[in-house]
């Protein structure tokens, strides 16, 4: 739960700056100096994003590495089943260190992009990051309610392979209880995505409301 939260507000964070970003897009400055101050903002903030995402996949490749070459040590381990363990407490501890830095790397491209914006003379950067704070409400039970999807299709699927033990020809039906276990996963990612996009979309809404008299 505390990993989902963290996820979240890193998440939040990011699209926060992205969100700061868009004003470029959405204001209509009066001055083309205006204009070319909040372009150099923009432009420098998507680049700190980007940065900062390219980080993080980094960092998330560094970590499922190091798991893979844990894993096959541990087949000659005493203990497999313990050392697997490890390794996924470890694996998780990793990304969560990940998530961290974006977190840290997310704020520090709001907070630039803020005062880069503030010296344009931009007004209202405290209404659009009431947007991101906004969205980060809206975004955080979307984790927790894929993860519970993703269970409950595990659940079933866990269910349908002990009815396989009693079939007349068991792969074929591992082969359906798999294929429903794939189209279920599928429809719980959807749904995330569907509600990232309502609440990405209520974000936007509200910046045009910040910048837009």
């Amino acid at each position: 739960m505390r990993r989902q939260e963290s996820v979240a507000k890193a998440i939040g964070l990011a699209v926060s700056a992205a969100l700061a970003c868009s004003f470029l897009l959405l204001a209509k400055p009066s001055r083309a100096q205006d204009a070319g101050c909040l372009g150099s903002c923009a432009q420098q903030g998507t680049e700190c994003l980007g940065a900062a995402r390219g980080e993080f996949k980094l960092c998330k490749l560094e970590c499922r590495a190091a798991a893979k070459a844990a894993l096959r040590d541990c087949r000659t381990s005493p203990n497999p089943r313990a050392c697997v363990a490890a390794v996924r407490e470890a694996a998780s501890s990793c990304v969560t260190e990940c998530v961290s830095d974006l977190e840290d790397a997310a704020r520090t491209c709001v907070d630039a992009g803020a005062a880069c914006a503030a010296a344009c003379g931009l007004p209202n950067m405290g209404c659009i990051r009431q947007c991101g704070a906004a969205f980060v409400e809206c975004a955080a039970p979307l984790g927790e309610q894929a993860k519970g999807c993703g269970a409950d299709c595990k659940l079933a699927a866990r269910d349908g392979l002990r009815q396989c033990k009693g079939d007349p020809d068991p792969p074929r039906c591992a082969r359906d209880v798999w294929q429903e276990l794939t189209g279920c996963l599928g429809i719980c990612r959807s749904d995330a995505r569907a509600g990232l996009t309502l609440c990405l979309s209520d974000a936007l809404d509200c910046v045009r409301g910040c910048i837009r008299p």
